[in-house]
């Protein structure tokens, strides 16, 4: 931040709080209210599945329109994701001068990096809203996995469990863990699978790629933006059981994709470093307050 006495005071905030003629405000988001309310109208059934039902409508909406407001003054909004940056432009009618996405960073130790013990029969699910991120899904795609394909196949699921699938076989719940036991579960594991029904992100998975770990996600949201087709994992398109479990298969077994992991591990770990987002956006800083591009 700038402490010239001479220059306007710079604001850098992480919700829009009220704009004044002596400072110059940018903010870092990874969703907006008006992509909850279009979600709530256009399909429920994905927004029931979130953990904003508890929302009121009514303060959704106002909140919305205070975004729009700071939008409108403000000199720079920062997005985690690609396809928020997209939205705003696009739906919300924002100058796309203003709008940047810069990303995300990993919140665990990737030098801890040690995959030796890996097999090739494990799979990892991370994700506390167990619903939303398709965990159900997972486990079934899992069962048909080990009748059809890898009888002592296992599968890891992190943060979130339902009790119905306690005891299916191979499926092993832990809970909630801290960060440096969820690097044991990224080394020990082969493959990440979490086909979430709304991601605005999903730092998860940036994490698993730079662990090496081909990913499964869902086509829509920011997936699509991590996750390349037969390169780096697997999409699907809706909640097919049957397709599921093959990408599983493929996801295990597919030696291109484990080698270009490996071969591109420290350009994911550069590319989703938080020293990596500060630097996007204190560059973008940098440039609206000297060229004094304010509104």
């Amino acid at each position: 931040m700038k402490k010239n006495s001479d220059k306007k005071k710079i604001v850098f905030q992480f919700y829009e709080a009220s704009v004044t003629d002596n400072t110059i405000n940018f903010i870092y988001q990874d969703l907006c209210m008006q992509c909850l309310i279009d979600l709530r109208e256009k399909d429920f059934s994905t927004y029931n599945k979130t953990e904003f039902t508890a929302y009121d409508y009514k303060k959704m909406c106002i909140r919305a329109e205070q975004q729009r407001k700071y939008y409108d003054v403000c000199s720079a909004i920062f997005t985690m994701g690609e396809w928020q940056a997209k939205y705003l432009i696009e739906k919300c009618g924002v100058n796309k001068n203003k709008v940047f996405s810069v990303g995300g960073g990993v919140n665990v130790d990737v030098t801890k990096y040690n995959p030796k013990n890996r097999n090739h029969k494990r799979i990892l699910f991370v994700g506390r809203n167990f619903e939303r991120k398709g965990g159900a899904l997972v486990i079934e795609a899992f069962k048909q996995l080990k009748t059809k394909y890898v009888n002592d196949a296992e599968l890891y699921v992190v943060g979130g469990g339902v009790h119905k699938y306690k005891y299916v076989e191979g499926v092993q719940f832990l809970g909630d863990i801290c960060s440096s036991e969820i690097v044991d579960y990224y080394n020990f594991c082969d493959v990440f699978c979490m086909p979430s029904y709304f991601e605005a992100y999903g730092i998860a998975f940036i994490e698993a790629l730079c662990f090496g770990m081909p990913c499964i996600g869902r086509n829509c949201n920011e997936m699509p933006y991590l996750i390349q087709e037969g390169r780096n994992g697997y999409l699907i398109e809706n909640d097919n059981i049957d397709i599921l479990c093959e990408k599983m298969f493929l996801a295990l077994n597919n030696t291109e994709i484990f080698g270009f992991l490996e071969q591109n591990r420290d350009n994911y770990i550069k590319k989703y470093s938080w020293k990596n987002v500060v630097n996007k956006i204190a560059e973008i800083i940098d440039k609206k307050v000297e060229t004094n591009v304010e509104r």
